[in-house]
């Protein structure tokens, strides 16, 4: 086996690299994931079902092609499917919570899922957490993922999170209840800052033009979240 020579070692930062091109071949595939779809219900899990659904823009007003967008969120109960809450009142096995999927030539996407429930924290109520959806952003012009945090008008939207931001930008992380849908459905757009097509790297898999394109401008851009 060789011996790495520690003394003359030169660590060089790993070079950065966008999700793309096309995301949705790798994984998103029937056969690639199984068990990952954006029907969070299908496989067990219970509380309201609801529609969570939302285009994606650039800055530009310019829908995004081909974006992998991923959710993770707490079951009806806030308690999500993680082994730190499964000693939980409320903890389900059955739900994973976990959801994937790809915006379309429209840069539309959408999850079936259950309406989250507030996370509370009976020893610490000040990082008690509203109900929200955790939402994640991979387009193949960005080389890291975009994380922001998806709340609902009809709910409370006052937890330490969306305290620590602006009233402006808080209001770009609220989904819109749809009127007139057989199931509950939220809106949730999301603008990534900068051009469309600088934000996805790809052309379209058909080629086609599709007519009647949403048109994102003049909405505001989303509020993102920093890892730390």
């Amino acid at each position: 086996m060789t011996k790495l020579d520690q003394e003359h070692l030169d660590p060089i930062r790993t070079p950065q690299q966008t999700v793309g091109p096309y995301a949705s071949l790798g994984l998103v595939a029937d056969e690639a994931n199984d068990h990952i779809t954006n029907d969070l219900v299908e496989d067990g899990g219970q509380g309201q079902e609801i529609i969570l659904q939302g285009n994606l823009f650039g800055s530009d007003g310019k829908p995004l092609f081909n974006v992998l967008v991923e959710i993770w969120q707490a079951n009806s109960e806030g308690v999500f499917n993680h082994p730190a809450f499964k000693d939980r009142e409320g903890y389900d096995p059955s739900f994973v919570g976990f959801g994937r999927t790809i915006t379309d030539e429209r840069g539309a996407y959408s999850f079936r899922t259950f309406k989250p429930g507030a996370i509370l924290e009976n020893d610490y109520p000040e990082f008690s957490q509203s109900p929200h959806i955790l939402a994640f952003v991979h387009a193949s012009g960005v080389s890291y993922p975009l994380y922001t945090r998806i709340y609902f008008e009809d709910e409370s939207q006052d937890d330490h999170f969306i305290q620590q931001v602006s009233e402006e930008e808080a209001k770009t992380l609220i989904a819109k209840k749809v009127e007139g849908t057989d199931l509950p459905t939220y809106q949730f757009d999301i603008v990534l800052d900068g051009d469309a097509e600088d934000m996805v790297l790809e052309s379209k898999l058909g080629g086609e033009e599709v007519d009647d394109l949403p048109d994102g401008s003049g909405k505001a851009k989303t509020y993102f979240f920093h890892f730390k």
